[in-house]
């Protein structure tokens, strides 16, 4: 009886399926052997199936081993990981050049941060061609790209308190920086822990890897809760400042219906959207703003706004599910998603600020500090207060028939 020649595996072997699938054929020679000498083949001797057994084990072996000492679990993506360093180097060098140009500190340093970390993460990802097996690169690129989210949202929460300061106090279920207090608080708390996480998966031992991706989960959930928290404020104010005021609007504006068709309409700023918020309601918001209002970047920018922070919100899910299932889970080790779910959503919210950076909203010399939101706080004007009775509603209807043929004027020049 013949015997088939036993094969020398080596390193360069890459697919644990194949050692499974000499397990298997192995097996099946030995219960197949009467169903072969009756069909007169020739089958592997006892001995030769053995060594086959043994040498496939060993393969697999060899091959999880391998696999559990690959820190990305996958070949990094050239083309992919370089396209990305060279957007975020784009979107980092823009936010540098504006903090020259604008006045808005907070939200330049907290842009500039975010995306100069989304840089630094890709420089480390691109470092990893030439060693994929260096702790510092991993963590390097691991770190920066999952704290650089919660910069870029500190920018929008007091992007959010100077939204409230435009409009009115009246709107905001808080005080406007409450908002920055808050939500600022949470994000720094949300960095610490996913820094310290990042530490201890630098430290590359794999009692310290396990604790670091758990603390890392915790710090991203702390963050998708600031969000979810940030979007349900974020959602009632602009409902508010659609409707609050819609019993002193002429009853023929079917804008003053208070729906979500209307909600996404005035969201959208379809053009009788605009016309509706420019001749009627800004009469009921703050006067001190209305050269900001009435400038037609301000029109689109809660969208702006809501379209940004949603992005980073569905990154920050995907980062808490990939966490979730572990370092070995199907998201961690296939890097089509980090690109899809993580990097293309941040690169979309950087390229939306590149339009509606506040100095192109608001004008370069149109900057609300702290000093001003705190102020729009603690005065109220006299037309924001809410008439009761047919007199005052006749005031409220003739006052804001006087604002809007201002506005209409002001709309035609």
């Amino acid at each position: 009886m013949s015997s088939i020649p036993v094969f020398a595996w080596t390193a360069s072997a890459n697919n644990a399926s194949l050692a499974a699938a000499l397990c298997n054929f192995a097996a099946a020679t030995i219960t197949k052997a009467p169903l072969a000498n009756a069909l007169n083949c020739t089958i592997p001797s006892a001995e030769t199936t053995g060594t086959i057994l043994r040498h496939a084990h060993d393969l697999q072996l060899f091959l999880a081993k391998r696999d559990r000492d690959i820190l990305y679990k996958y070949e990094l993506n050239r083309p992919g990981n370089i396209i990305f360093l060279v957007i975020f180097t784009l979107i980092a060098s823009f936010n540098l050049f504006m903090a020259f140009r604008s006045k808005q500190k907070w939200y330049n340093i907290c842009f500039i941060t975010g995306f100069v970390l989304e840089q630094v993460g890709f420089i480390g990802r691109v470092l990893g061609f030439m060693d994929n097996q260096k702790t510092m690169y991993y963590a390097m690129q691991s770190l920066c790209l999952t704290v650089a989210p919660a910069f870029i949202m500190a920018g929008i929460y007091f992007l959010f308190a100077q939204s409230v300061a435009v409009h009115g106090r009246q709107y905001s279920l808080l005080k406007p920086m409450w908002y920055s207090y808050f939500f600022i608080s949470a994000d720094i708390l949300s960095i610490l822990i996913q820094a310290t996480g990042g530490a201890l998966l630098s430290d590359g031992g794999k009692s310290q890897e396990k604790w670091g991706d758990i603390i890392m989960f915790v710090g991203i959930l702390i963050q998708i809760v600031a969000i979810t928290i940030f979007l349900f404020f974020w959602f009632i104010f602009l409902g508010r400042t659609f409707f609050h005021d819609r019993d002193s609007i002429p009853a023929h504006c079917s804008y003053r219906k208070k729906s979500a068709l209307n909600y996404i309409k005035l969201l959208l700023n379809v053009p009788s959207a605009r016309e509706y918020k420019l001749g009627h309601l800004d009469a009921f918001y703050n006067p001190k703003y209305q050269s900001i209002r009435f400038r037609t970047l301000y029109s689109y920018y809660p969208l702006a706004l809501s379209v940004a922070v949603i992005l980073v919100y569905i990154r920050c899910l995907y980062r808490v599910v990939e966490l979730k299932m572990g370092f070995d889970g199907y998201l961690m080790s296939h890097e089509v998603y980090l690109f899809v779910l993580d990097s293309v959503f941040i690169a979309l919210t950087g390229f939306v600020f590149i339009p509606f950076h506040p100095m192109f909203v608001f004008g370069r010399d149109n900057v609300l500090t702290k000093k001003d939101i705190q102020e729009s706080d603690n005065s109220i004007p006299q037309q924001f207060v809410f008439h009761e009775g047919n007199v005052d509603r006749e005031k409220d209807f003739a006052f804001a028939a006087e604002r809007r043929e201002e506005v209409l004027l002001r709309t035609l020049l």
